[in-house]
Formats: C-alpha cells, sequence, structure tokens
C-alpha cells in the first residue's frame, strides 16, 4: 500500500510518486518480480479537493485528512475512509506486508512506513 499527497502542498510527492509507479510497472527483473511476489494497491493523491483549491494542508472542508486515520468518518475525510476500508478487505484474504506514506515537507523528504499488526497502525 503506498498512498501520497494527503496535503496538498506536499507537490513533490507526486514526482515521488510517479518513480514508484514507473519503477513498479517497468520491465526491470526486480520490479517484475515484485509484481509476481505482491499485489501493489496504490493511492497516487489522498487529498485531490485541497489540491485543486490550492490548499497548502488541509481537504476543501478546511480538515487535516493527516490526523484522522485512527476513526475517520465517511462524511468528513471520504478518501481516508475508502483507503482504510481497502486495506481492511485486502486484509481479509491477504496480508498487509507495509503501508508507506510518500510526503515531503521544506526541503527535507520524509516517508514513515507502517506495519499492520493486529489491524493497528504502528509508526515506526
Amino acid at each position: 500500500m503506498v498512498t501520497a499527497r494527503v496535503h496538498p502542498g506536499e507537490s513533490q510527492a507526486s514526482w515521488m510518486m510517479k518513480g514508484v509507479l514507473d519503477y513498479v510497472t517497468s520491465n526491470c527483473p526486480e520490479a517484475c518480480e515484485l509484481r509476481d511476489k505482491f499485489i501493489f494497491k496504490i493511492v497516487p493523491m489522498l487529498n485531490p479537493d485541497g489540491v485543486i483549491v490550492g490548499n497548502y494542508r488541509c481537504s476543501l472542508a478546511a480538515r487535516d485528512l493527516n490526523r484522522n486515520y485512527r476513526h475517520p468518518r465517511k462524511e468528513s475525510f471520504p478518501t481516508v475512509w475508502h483507503t482504510k476500508n481497502m486495506i481492511e478487505m485486502v486484509q481479509e484474504k491477504h496480508e498487509v506486508r507495509y503501508f508507506k506514506v510518500l510526503f515531503i515537507v521544506s526541503l527535507c523528504i520524509f516517508s514513515y512506513i507502517y506495519i499492520l499488526s493486529l489491524n493497528l497502525l504502528v509508526c515506526f
């Protein structure tokens, strides 16, 4: 599971996501092996409405999606709710190995890796 652009102002994360997509879909032997062994679920932009209106951190409803992963309300945070629902549906049939969030702040690149264990997200 790879997601990006939870905050609209992190436009560099779109370029990181493009790199991920280009690599995963390439003919590189390692990428082919990854596709043979794993199911990729990719959400390239979690906050498209915030991006469209030019917000830096919030959605169109002036809400920070990044603070609402634990118990998102479908009406208030639909992209987070659907993403979390997708993870739970995948977990019913497959083991979810990791959840990677791509985002950038200022000139520093941060990448959080979440390990799913007992249906809880634990940040390392």
